[in-house]
C-alpha cells in the first residue's frame, strides 16, 4: 500500500512540477534575420512569448506547448524592429524565464532619411496631446509607400498614417499616470524598392513634466466664518481633461502650518473639517494641495476672515466658566441660607416683642384701669404666655442650629 502511495505521489509531482525555459539559436542578430526560439514547457498548455526593447513592446505571441513539453517559434525580424538590447521572456502558468538578445542594424535598414516635423525637442506635460509627424526621404525624394511605426510613452506600438508626400503622422497622449520624466521617440520606416527591402531609423528625445492637478474648492463657501464652529473643508480634484485622479497620493488643507488630510466622500470629492484656534482670528489663508503617485501636483489658496473671538474664548475656556459658576452658586446658596436663617430669627423676635406688648397692654387694662374681667384676663394671659414660650423655643432652636 505504501509503495502505491509513493508511486502516485511521484506521478503527481511529475505531472505538476515543471520548469519553463527559453533559449535562442544565437545571442545577436541583424535586422531581417529569423530568431529561433525554443525551450521546455508544460505540455498541451498555452504559453506567451514576449519581446521588449527599452520598455517598448516589439512582439507578443501566444503559442502552445507540444506533447513532448517543448515549444518552437521563429520570429522574422525586419527594419521595423529597433536596434537595441532585447528582453525575450516566456511565461506559462505563473512561471517565466527570460533571456537577453541583441539586435544590430543592417546597411539597408539605415537607407532612408527620417526627419521629425513634430514634436520639436523640449518639455511636454503629462496628459498633453502630441502629434508625432515625420518625413521620409530617399536621396531627397519622398518615400510615399513606407510602413512607419513608433512607440508611445508607455511602450505601446504606434502605426503612423500615410498623409502623402512622404509625410507620416499619428496622434498620441502622454498619460497622466506615467512615471517617466523623459522619452525617446524612435521612428522606423520600411518599404520595398526594386524587390529589395529598405528602411530607416531615427530618434528624438523629449522631457516629460508633471501635469497640473485641478482643485476646485467647494468649502469654505462663504467669506466669513465663526471661530467657535468647525470650519468645513471640501474640494473636488481632477486632471485638466476632467477625468478623476485614480492614483491620488494625498490631498490636504494647510492652515497656519497645520496639514489637515481630506477623506474621499465620492468620486474625486474630498472633505474634512477643522476647529481653528482663537489665534486664527482675522484673515486666514487655506492652502489646498494634491498630488498623485506619478508626481503630478496642484494647489490653490482660499482666503477667509475668522470672526467670533468671544465665542471662541468661551469655547476654549468653558471648563473654567463652569468652575466659576459652581463656586458662585455654592457661595450664593450658603449666603442665602445664612440670610434666611437670620431673617427667621428676627421675625420670631419681632413676633415675641409684639406679644410681650400685648401682655403689657393686657395687664394695664386689668390692674391699672380695671376695665377687664378677671376671667378674660386669665384666659388672654395664658394664651400670650403659651405663644411666648413657643417663640422662645423656636428662637433657641434656630440660634442653636446656627452655632
Amino acid at each position: 500500500m505504501r509503495k502505491i502511495v509513493l508511486i502516485l505521489s511521484i506521478v503527481l509531482l511529475a505531472t505538476f512540477a515543471f520548469a519553463i525555459s527559453v533559449e535562442t539559436d544565437k545571442a545577436s542578430y541583424e535586422k531581417g534575420e529569423f530568431i529561433s526560439i525554443t525551450g521546455e514547457c508544460l505540455k498541451d498548455t498555452a504559453l506567451t512569448v514576449s519581446i521588449t526593447a527599452s520598455e517598448r513592446n516589439v512582439h507578443e505571441e501566444k503559442i502552445y506547448c507540444n506533447k513532448n513539453s517543448r515549444y518552437f517559434l521563429n520570429y522574422k525580424t525586419s527594419f521595423l524592429d529597433p536596434k537595441a538590447k532585447w528582453d525575450l521572456k516566456v511565461s506559462q502558468s505563473g512561471e517565466e524565464d527570460e533571456s537577453p538578445i541583441y539586435m544590430y542594424p543592417k546597411n539597408e535598414g539605415a537607407f532612408y532619411l527620417i526627419t521629425f516635423l513634430s514634436p520639436s525637442p523640449g518639455k511636454y506635460k503629462k496628459g498633453g496631446n502630441l502629434t508625432l509627424s515625420v518625413k521620409v526621404l530617399d536621396a531627397g525624394e519622398a518615400v510615399t509607400d513606407a510602413n512607419v511605426i513608433s512607440w508611445g510613452v508607455e511602450g505601446e506600438k504606434l502605426q503612423l498614417k500615410n498623409n502623402g508626400g512622404g509625410i507620416y503622422s499619428v496622434g498620441l497622449v502622454i498619460p497622466f499616470d506615467t512615471e517617466k520624466t523623459s522619452w525617446d521617440f524612435i521612428v522606423l520606416a520600411q518599404s520595398m524598392k526594386r524587390d529589395v527591402l529598405f528602411g530607416g531609423e531615427q530618434s528624438m528625445g523629449v522631457e516629460i513634466e508633471p501635469a497640473l492637478i485641478i482643485i476646485e474648492v467647494l468649502e469654505p463657501e462663504v467669506h466669513e466664518y465663526d471661530l467657535s464652529m468647525p470650519l468645513p473643508l471640501e474640494a473636488r480634484v481632477r486632471y485638466s481633461d476632467g477625468k478623476p485622479i485614480e492614483n491620488l497620493k494625498e490631498i490636504t488643507a494647510e492652515i497656519s502650518g497645520v496639514d489637515i488630510p481630506l477623506a474621499e466622500i465620492g468620486e474625486g470629492l474630498f472633505s474634512s473639517e477643522h476647529l481653528m484656534s482663537c489665534d486664527n482670528a482675522g484673515s486666514v489663508s487655506i492652502r489646498f494641495f494634491a498630488s498623485d503617485i506619478a508626481g503630478n501636483t496642484g494647489q490653490i489658496t482660499k482666503n477667509i476672515v475668522a470672526t467670533g473671538q468671544i465665542g471662541c474664548f468661551l469655547r476654549d475656556n468653558w471648563i473654567y466658566f463652569i468652575v466659576i459658576i459652581v463656586i458662585v452658586v455654592t457661595v450664593g446658596m450658603f449666603a442665602y441660607s445664612a440670610l434666611s436663617h437670620n431673617l427667621k430669627v428676627r421675625l420670631l423676635k419681632n413676633d415675641r416683642e409684639k406679644t410681650m406688648n400685648l401682655v403689657k397692654s393686657l395687664q394695664e387694662d386689668y390692674f391699672t384701669k380695671g376695665v377687664m374681667p378677671a376671667a378674660s384676663y386669665k384666659k388672654n394671659l395664658t394664651k400670650y404666655q403659651a405663644k411666648i414660650n413657643e417663640l422662645d423655643k423656636k428662637i433657641k432652636d434656630l440660634e442653636g442650629a446656627k452655632k
